[in-house]
């Protein structure tokens, strides 16, 4: 909490929140006005890792008594929801936060903390019997519900019930893990524990003959999964790895605290490890408990990784200090700043990553040379293979700007999913759109915005067929906006890649 969010005067933040609770019940007596069905509705506004969040958190046909009637208050609901196209995911409330100090003084009174969700919850009364002959407005009521709801992360693990290897056992260990590609050092560790009449000695020697991942779905490791991942346990639950050779080698984790980071980030059995996932906290349900750190610590531990998912700032801060080259080939990112493109550009660890796939969740303004930066002028510049960008806005500036071929440009959007490959021109001339809707105007006015297309492919996924009039009609609307562009459906391809074969 800010200092000045803290000092602002009681009764001041006491007018913000009747402010705001007044845009709440006006945007909400529209929606209630056109969709009679609906009963209540829940904003949320919170305070997350991208600064100020607020938008409709969902819409039910009943009025319940609590934030789900079906009872399930971590996590969105499909019973409850009766989402339709008219209800958008985010809503502009009359810009009340817009005004500088509004939204965080708004959350200042539910609650001094440092992180929370907070609920408007409007309700609409069914009225009573003379009310609903007379067709008159129900009244509603806006309420504020759950003040403290914070996302919340903790696998089986405790810290307190790690079980550290015997002094007998860690030599046998730290071989493995000095050098983690071999099979010799395993093999022995193997022998070792099956004399000791460890379970995990007959584990990693039945890995050994096998080539694939293992979950632990049938195998000993769904009974010991978390007391063979070590202090990797605190950070990783079991639905999150997946053994090769009887070690983790592929995992999702979330360094919940600084107490997570200290116990296991450095630890040596991160070097069996090949690919990780770092999991967003944001993500997670919301419940009552202790709130988490986004900390992504990447360490001289984590040497065998080849691919790594989910960076964000905190990862991107790990990877600039990190003095250790990693043997990364693929790299995912979130860049939620330009702080953080300016970061990445700056990492120096990675001199064999040949895939990067990058999402830039702000409204960046692209400059030409964009592509450039990003590939050519980049520490990466002479590996890099493909290069993949998700973008929010401006997908007209990101797509004229001249890139490499390999380049893939996504916009994703309520009318589907629309992906940009870069020709031998440096072009984005040929388009993927998948359609999440019927109603393919929205695709016509995004195509609008863009240069030159050659070729628009359609996929309109388990929908019905496209009719000859539908496709006639939309070939007609493509041709005007872009002449040479050529028109094929998901349906075309099939039948042209059949007939090749």
């Amino acid at each position: 909490m800010s200092a000045g969010v803290a000092l602002l005067p009681v009764e001041q933040r006491r007018a913000i929140r009747a402010e705001t609770l007044a845009s709440f019940r006006r945007f909400a007596e529209t929606v209630l006005r056109l969709r009679p069905r609906l009963r209540s509705i829940a904003f949320q506004v919170r305070r997350g890792y991208r600064g100020i969040q607020h938008g409709l958190r969902y819409a039910c046909d009943a009025t319940p008594p609590a934030e789900h009637r079906c009872g399930d208050v971590s996590s969105w609901c499909n019973f409850c929801e009766v989402w339709d196209t008219y209800l958008p995911w985010t809503s502009w409330l009359d810009g009340w936060d817009e005004r500088p100090g509004n939204a965080e003084a708004f959350l200042a009174y539910c609650k001094d903390d440092v992180t929370f969700t907070t609920y408007a919850l409007v309700r609409r009364a069914r009225g009573n019997f003379l009310s609903r002959c007379l067709k008159l407005t129900d009244p509603v009521s806006v309420e504020i519900v759950a003040p403290l709801l914070q996302p919340w992360f903790e696998p089986d693990g405790a810290i307190d019930q790690i079980v550290q290897p015997s002094a007998e056992l860690r030599p046998w260990l730290d071989a493995v893990y000095a050098t983690p590609a071999e099979r010799a050092p395993k093999r022995a560790l193997a022998e070792r524990l099956v004399a000791a009449g460890d379970p995990r000695g007959a584990y990693i020697v039945e890995q050994l003959a096998t080539d694939g991942l293992d979950r632990g779905k049938t195998s000993a490791l769904g009974a010991h999964w978390a007391e063979w991942l070590g202090s990797l346990r605190v950070v990783v639950g079991p639905s999150g790895m997946a053994f090769s050779k009887g070690f983790p080698e592929v995992v999702s984790a979330c360094f919940a605290s600084d107490a997570a980071v200290a116990a296991c980030a450095e630890d040596p059995a991160w070097s069996t490890v090949e690919q990780l996932e770092l999991l967003d906290p944001r993500d997670f349900p919301l419940r009552e408990g202790v709130f988490i750190d986004d900390i992504q610590p990447i360490t001289r531990a984590m040497r065998s990784l080849q691919v790594l998912d989910g960076v964000r700032s905190s990862g991107l801060r790990s990877l600039e200090a990190l003095g250790t080259e990693l043997p990364l080939w693929r790299l995912g990112a979130k860049l939620a700043s330009t702080d953080d493109l300016e970061r990445l550009l700056r990492v120096q660890c990675l001199p064999e990553l040949t895939s990067l796939d990058l999402e830039i969740e702000f409204s960046m303004v692209p400059e030409s040379t964009v592509w450039k930066q990003l590939w050519d002028l980049a520490p990466w510049g002479r590996t890099l293979t493909d290069l993949t960008v998700r973008v929010v806005a401006h997908l007209e500036l990101w797509s004229s700007a001249p890139a490499r071929p390999g380049v893939r440009l996504i916009h994703s959007d309520s009318a589907g999913w629309l992906e940009l490959e870069a020709n031998e021109g440096g072009k984005f001339a040929n388009a993927r759109f998948r359609a999440r809707t019927r109603d393919l105007d929205g695709l016509i006015e995004l195509l609008s915005r863009l240069p030159s297309l050659e070729q628009v492919e359609l996929d309109l996924g388990q929908r019905a067929l496209m009719s000859a009039d539908e496709q006639a009609a939309f070939e007609h609307a493509l041709a005007r906006i872009h002449p040479v562009a050529r028109l094929v459906t998901k349906e075309q391809l099939a039948s042209e890649r059949t007939t090749f074969s």
